[in-house]
């Protein structure tokens, strides 16, 4: 099988085959093709286009998209792509399906139908972020300034409405003398205080106990309980607790 070289100019149209080959021709310097079967000719330039035009084959090609969809020769798997970029371009949206949103982090939120994570509302809520603290052993202070009994430092708490509960049993070394006890949150200040009087000298105890509720906090909540004398005395405390838990 040989070959033949054909130089120069060969009329404006340049045939494959005598009359029913395709065929090429000039079109102002740029090289156009057509199939025998086609009606119109397509651009064609080299693979190494010249005076930075683009190089094309084909001005149409063939649907071949299902080679690549479920099923195809080609087909394509979701997690074989490149990673996306950080960005919501993919989501889905009320009027059309696409993609996850990007996770919150956490352990309590969930995905609500407008796209965005956000805690649960209503019976989910209450009861949840629950927190104890407990000293169940006695202590004794003579001072008039109170001294901590018991410390109770929350995690970091989403913003919504805390009921703290408290109690502790209390005595004095003397009858008739007073033992005071504080509840004090490190941000707000003082929660609750009690003071029992007339405390039987026989060292018996007496419980104090109360609850207070915290609106709209947030973030990490320290809350203390203290206990002090006023006089001269020995004031004594023991089972002292708090529950905390979100309400709303």
């Amino acid at each position: 099988m040989g070959f033949i070289k054909i130089d120069g100019i060969i009329g404006s149209i340049f045939k494959l085959a005598n009359g029913t080959g395709p065929q090429l021709k000039n079109s102002s310097g740029v090289i156009e093709a057509r199939n025998t079967a086609d009606d119109a000719y397509a651009i064609v330039r080299t693979a190494t286009a010249v005076n930075n035009n683009d190089a094309l084959t084909k001005a149409q090609f063939d649907d071949h998209s299902a080679r690549y969809e479920s099923g195809g020769g080609d087909a394509i798997k979701l997690d074989d792509f490149a990673s996306p970029d950080d960005n919501t371009d993919l989501n889905a949206s009320t009027d059309k399906h696409g993609l996850l949103p990007k996770l919150g982090g956490g352990t309590t939120n969930y995905l609500r139908a407008d796209g965005t994570w956000a805690e649960p509302v209503g019976s989910a809520i209450f009861g949840s972020q629950y927190h104890s603290a407990a000293s169940e052993g006695e202590n004794t202070t003579t001072s008039t300034s109170y001294q901590t009994k018991l410390t109770l430092t929350t995690s970091s708490l989403p913003s919504g409405t805390y009921l703290l509960s408290w109690s502790a049993e209390v005595g004095n070394s003397h009858r008739d003398r007073d033992t005071s006890v504080k509840i004090s949150d490190a941000s707000v200040g003082t929660l609750n205080e009690a003071r029992k009087g007339k405390v039987d000298a026989d060292g018996g105890y007496t419980i104090l106990s109360g609850s207070y509720e915290l609106a709209s906090i947030s973030g990490v909540r320290t809350i203390t309980m203290g206990y002090k004398v006023n006089t001269s005395e020995t004031a004594k405390i023991r089972r002292a607790r708090f529950t905390f838990w979100r309400i709303s």
